[in-house]
């Protein structure tokens, strides 16, 4: 159970970056 919210977190990390990026792009 916890590693599958530390995968949640990692994914939501990974989501933030993306759309950071894009929004810099």
């Amino acid at each position: 159970m916890s590693s599958n919210t530390i995968q949640n977190k990692e994914i939501q990390v990974h989501k933030i970056l993306a759309l950071e990026e894009r929004v810099r792009a």
